[in-house]
Protein backbone atom coordinates (compact mmCIF):
# COMPACT_ATOMS: atom_id res chain seq x y z
CA UNK A 1 0.00 0.00 0.00
CA UNK A 2 1.12 3.44 -0.92
CA UNK A 3 4.17 2.03 -2.67
CA UNK A 4 4.23 4.92 -4.69
CA UNK A 5 4.27 7.77 -2.00
CA UNK A 6 7.19 5.56 -0.82
CA UNK A 7 9.11 5.29 -4.22
CA UNK A 8 8.62 9.07 -4.76
CA UNK A 9 10.39 9.66 -1.51
CA UNK A 10 13.53 7.62 -2.16
CA UNK A 11 13.54 8.56 -5.54
CA UNK A 12 13.92 12.42 -4.13
CA UNK A 13 16.55 11.17 -1.89
CA UNK A 14 18.65 9.10 -4.45
CA UNK A 15 18.52 12.61 -6.55
CA UNK A 16 20.10 14.65 -3.61
CA UNK A 17 22.71 11.99 -2.83
CA UNK A 18 23.70 12.21 -6.62
CA UNK A 19 24.01 16.03 -6.85
CA UNK A 20 26.35 15.67 -3.48
CA UNK A 21 28.04 13.13 -4.95
CA UNK A 22 28.98 14.89 -8.09
CA UNK A 23 29.84 18.14 -5.84
CA UNK A 24 32.04 15.66 -3.78
CA UNK A 25 33.76 14.15 -7.16
CA UNK A 26 34.68 17.52 -8.82
CA UNK A 27 35.58 19.31 -5.63
CA UNK A 28 37.90 16.18 -5.35
CA UNK A 29 39.38 16.95 -8.97
CA UNK A 30 39.69 20.74 -8.06
CA UNK A 31 42.03 19.51 -5.17
CA UNK A 32 43.92 17.79 -7.63
CA UNK A 33 44.21 19.27 -10.06
CA UNK A 34 45.35 22.61 -8.22
CA UNK A 35 48.04 20.52 -6.49
CA UNK A 36 49.54 19.05 -9.90
CA UNK A 37 49.51 22.64 -11.19
CA UNK A 38 51.56 24.03 -7.78
CA UNK A 39 54.38 20.77 -8.38
CA UNK A 40 54.88 21.98 -11.46
CA UNK A 41 54.13 25.76 -11.89
CA UNK A 42 53.69 26.88 -8.40
CA UNK A 43 56.34 28.79 -6.43
CA UNK A 44 55.53 26.67 -3.06
CA UNK A 45 57.70 23.73 -2.10
CA UNK A 46 57.33 21.14 -4.64
CA UNK A 47 57.82 18.17 -2.28
CA UNK A 48 54.67 19.62 0.15
CA UNK A 49 52.93 20.02 -3.56
CA UNK A 50 53.86 16.71 -4.39
CA UNK A 51 52.70 14.72 -1.21
CA UNK A 52 49.49 16.73 -0.85
CA UNK A 53 48.99 15.76 -4.55
CA UNK A 54 49.40 12.01 -3.47
CA UNK A 55 47.44 11.88 -0.83
CA UNK A 56 44.49 13.95 -3.17
CA UNK A 57 44.90 10.92 -5.73
CA UNK A 58 44.85 8.02 -3.55
CA UNK A 59 42.00 9.45 -1.65
CA UNK A 60 39.91 10.08 -4.84
CA UNK A 61 40.60 6.63 -6.29
CA UNK A 62 39.49 5.14 -3.08
CA UNK A 63 36.07 7.27 -2.88
CA UNK A 64 35.22 6.38 -6.77
CA UNK A 65 36.07 2.44 -5.62
CA UNK A 66 34.61 2.24 -2.78
CA UNK A 67 31.26 4.12 -4.43
CA UNK A 68 31.65 1.83 -7.63
CA UNK A 69 32.14 4.34 -9.29
CA UNK A 70 28.31 6.34 -9.17
CA UNK A 71 26.93 3.16 -8.67
CA UNK A 72 26.71 2.52 -5.08
CA UNK A 73 26.76 6.30 -3.62
CA UNK A 74 26.41 5.34 -0.14
CA UNK A 75 29.78 3.34 -0.13
CA UNK A 76 30.09 2.18 2.99
CA UNK A 77 26.91 0.50 2.97
CA UNK A 78 28.53 -1.67 -0.04
CA UNK A 79 31.76 -2.57 1.78
CA UNK A 80 33.23 -4.74 4.39
CA UNK A 81 33.12 -3.63 8.11
CA UNK A 82 36.86 -2.99 8.37
CA UNK A 83 36.82 -1.09 5.23
CA UNK A 84 34.04 0.69 5.94
CA UNK A 85 35.09 1.76 8.87
CA UNK A 86 38.14 3.16 7.23
CA UNK A 87 36.11 4.85 4.17
CA UNK A 88 33.56 6.65 7.19
CA UNK A 89 36.94 7.95 9.11
CA UNK A 90 38.36 9.34 6.07
CA UNK A 91 35.39 11.02 4.92
CA UNK A 92 35.61 12.81 7.87
CA UNK A 93 39.28 13.27 8.26
CA UNK A 94 38.84 14.52 4.17
CA UNK A 95 37.63 17.65 5.43
CA UNK A 96 40.32 18.45 8.00
CA UNK A 97 42.98 17.90 4.94
CA UNK A 98 40.65 20.00 2.11
CA UNK A 99 41.17 23.02 4.41
CA UNK A 100 44.49 22.71 4.73
CA UNK A 101 44.87 22.55 1.02
CA UNK A 102 42.80 25.72 0.82
CA UNK A 103 45.04 27.66 3.05
CA UNK A 104 48.06 26.28 1.80
CA UNK A 105 46.87 27.62 -2.20
CA UNK A 106 45.74 30.96 -0.82
CA UNK A 107 48.95 31.25 0.69
CA UNK A 108 50.26 30.10 -2.67
CA UNK A 109 48.87 32.54 -4.47
CA UNK A 110 48.99 35.19 -1.87
CA UNK A 111 52.90 34.91 -3.08
CA UNK A 112 52.35 34.52 -6.78
CA UNK A 113 48.90 35.89 -8.02
CA UNK A 114 47.96 34.16 -11.19
CA UNK A 115 44.25 34.16 -12.67
CA UNK A 116 44.68 30.55 -12.97
CA UNK A 117 45.33 29.78 -9.11
CA UNK A 118 42.75 32.54 -8.35
CA UNK A 119 40.03 30.78 -10.24
CA UNK A 120 41.15 27.26 -8.62
CA UNK A 121 41.12 28.93 -5.29
CA UNK A 122 37.72 29.77 -5.33
CA UNK A 123 36.35 26.74 -6.93
CA UNK A 124 37.98 24.63 -4.04
CA UNK A 125 36.32 27.38 -1.16
CA UNK A 126 33.05 26.84 -3.30
CA UNK A 127 32.70 23.26 -3.60
CA UNK A 128 34.21 23.13 0.25
CA UNK A 129 31.71 25.08 1.24
CA UNK A 130 28.72 23.28 -0.87
CA UNK A 131 30.27 19.96 0.20
CA UNK A 132 29.60 21.03 3.76
CA UNK A 133 26.12 21.99 2.86
CA UNK A 134 24.90 19.52 1.12
CA UNK A 135 26.27 16.83 3.45
CA UNK A 136 24.10 18.12 6.25
CA UNK A 137 21.13 18.68 4.36
CA UNK A 138 21.35 15.37 3.10
CA UNK A 139 21.90 13.88 6.55
CA UNK A 140 18.78 16.37 7.90
CA UNK A 141 16.73 15.19 4.67
CA UNK A 142 17.46 11.35 4.75
CA UNK A 143 16.88 11.29 8.69
CA UNK A 144 13.59 13.27 8.21
CA UNK A 145 12.51 11.06 4.82
CA UNK A 146 13.40 7.82 6.71
CA UNK A 147 11.58 8.60 9.76
CA UNK A 148 8.40 10.21 7.22
CA UNK A 149 8.02 6.72 5.78
CA UNK A 150 8.24 4.35 9.11
CA UNK A 151 5.40 6.57 10.34
CA UNK A 152 3.54 5.90 7.44
CA UNK A 153 4.16 2.47 7.53
CA UNK A 154 3.17 2.14 10.97
CA UNK A 155 -0.06 4.02 10.53
CA UNK A 156 -1.12 1.82 7.33
CA UNK A 157 -0.37 -1.29 9.97
CA UNK A 158 -2.47 0.64 12.45
CA UNK A 159 -5.77 0.84 9.86
CA UNK A 160 -5.00 -2.49 8.44
CA UNK A 161 -4.89 -4.27 12.09
CA UNK A 162 -8.74 -4.90 12.12
CA UNK A 163 -9.20 -6.51 8.54
CA UNK A 164 -5.84 -8.62 10.44
CA UNK A 165 -7.12 -9.56 13.52
CA UNK A 166 -10.34 -11.02 11.50
CA UNK A 167 -8.42 -13.38 9.01
CA UNK A 168 -6.44 -14.56 11.75
CA UNK A 169 -9.05 -15.30 13.71
CA UNK A 170 -10.57 -17.20 10.65
CA UNK A 171 -7.27 -18.41 10.21
CA UNK A 172 -6.89 -20.12 13.69
CA UNK A 173 -10.21 -21.60 13.61
CA UNK A 174 -9.47 -23.77 10.52
CA UNK A 175 -5.85 -24.28 11.51
CA UNK A 176 -4.00 -22.12 9.26
CA UNK A 177 -0.36 -21.31 10.16
CA UNK A 178 -0.91 -17.03 11.03
CA UNK A 179 2.38 -15.49 9.84
CA UNK A 180 4.58 -13.60 12.64
CA UNK A 181 5.24 -10.20 11.68
CA UNK A 182 8.91 -9.75 10.79
CA UNK A 183 10.80 -7.91 13.63
CA UNK A 184 11.76 -4.09 13.19
CA UNK A 185 15.12 -3.18 12.72
CA UNK A 186 17.40 -0.88 15.41
CA UNK A 187 16.64 2.28 13.53
CA UNK A 188 13.03 1.59 12.70
CA UNK A 189 12.32 1.02 16.88
CA UNK A 190 14.09 4.11 17.21
CA UNK A 191 12.00 6.08 14.45
CA UNK A 192 8.69 4.96 15.91
CA UNK A 193 9.60 5.64 19.46
CA UNK A 194 10.76 9.42 18.49
CA UNK A 195 7.06 9.73 16.42
CA UNK A 196 5.48 8.31 19.23
CA UNK A 197 6.73 10.55 22.14
CA UNK A 198 5.64 13.52 19.43
CA UNK A 199 2.37 11.87 19.02
CA UNK A 200 1.59 11.74 22.31
CA UNK A 201 2.65 15.34 22.97
CA UNK A 202 0.72 16.58 20.33
CA UNK A 203 -2.40 14.49 21.64
CA UNK A 204 -1.61 16.28 24.79
CA UNK A 205 -1.74 19.53 23.07
CA UNK A 206 -4.94 18.81 21.19
CA UNK A 207 -6.68 18.02 23.65
CA UNK A 208 -5.55 21.01 25.68
CA UNK A 209 -6.57 23.09 23.08
CA UNK A 210 -10.15 20.99 22.98
CA UNK A 211 -10.70 21.86 26.63
CA UNK A 212 -9.51 25.55 26.63
CA UNK A 213 -11.80 25.69 23.79
CA UNK A 214 -14.83 24.17 25.56
CA UNK A 215 -13.73 26.60 28.45
CA UNK A 216 -14.13 29.58 26.72
CA UNK A 217 -17.19 28.66 25.09
CA UNK A 218 -18.85 28.04 28.52
CA UNK A 219 -17.43 31.05 30.05
CA UNK A 220 -18.51 33.30 26.72
CA UNK A 221 -22.45 31.37 27.10
CA UNK A 222 -22.21 32.27 31.42
CA UNK A 223 -21.27 35.93 30.45
CA UNK A 224 -24.00 35.74 27.86
CA UNK A 225 -26.68 34.99 30.28
CA UNK A 226 -25.39 37.05 32.77
CA UNK A 227 -25.86 40.22 30.00
CA UNK A 228 -28.80 39.18 29.61
CA UNK A 229 -29.89 39.00 33.55
CA UNK A 230 -28.13 42.36 34.11
CA UNK A 231 -30.21 44.22 30.89
CA UNK A 232 -33.42 42.87 32.33
CA UNK A 233 -32.53 44.40 35.87
CA UNK A 234 -31.30 47.68 33.73
CA UNK A 235 -34.93 47.26 32.03
CA UNK A 236 -36.87 47.25 35.01
CA UNK A 237 -34.85 49.88 37.32
CA UNK A 238 -35.70 52.12 34.17
CA UNK A 239 -39.31 51.09 34.00
CA UNK A 240 -39.46 51.85 38.08
CA UNK A 241 -38.08 54.62 37.56
CA UNK A 242 -40.56 55.78 34.84
CA UNK A 243 -43.58 54.84 36.84
CA UNK A 244 -42.10 56.84 39.67
CA UNK A 245 -42.07 59.95 37.40
CA UNK A 246 -45.41 59.60 36.33
CA UNK A 247 -46.63 59.46 40.15
CA UNK A 248 -44.86 62.61 41.11
CA UNK A 249 -45.90 64.38 37.96
CA UNK A 250 -49.57 64.40 38.63
CA UNK A 251 -49.02 65.80 42.38
CA UNK A 252 -46.92 68.62 41.67
CA UNK A 253 -49.39 69.72 38.51
CA UNK A 254 -52.47 69.91 41.79
CA UNK A 255 -50.06 71.90 43.77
Amino acid sequence: MFDFTKAAIKKTIDDFKKVTYLTNVLTQLVYLVYLVYAFFFGNGNPIVSGILAGISLVYFLFFLIATKFGKAIDGRENLKRPVAFIYRWSKRLIALYNIGVMLYGLTLTAKSVTPFALIMNAMMIVGFLLGVVFEVIGYIVKKRAQLFIDGFEEDIAVIKQPVKNVGNFFKKMTGQEIEEEAPKSKSEEKNLRILQAIADKTKAEEKQKKLQKITNKKFEKMQKIQAKKDAKVRAKQVKNLSDLTEEIAPSEGKR
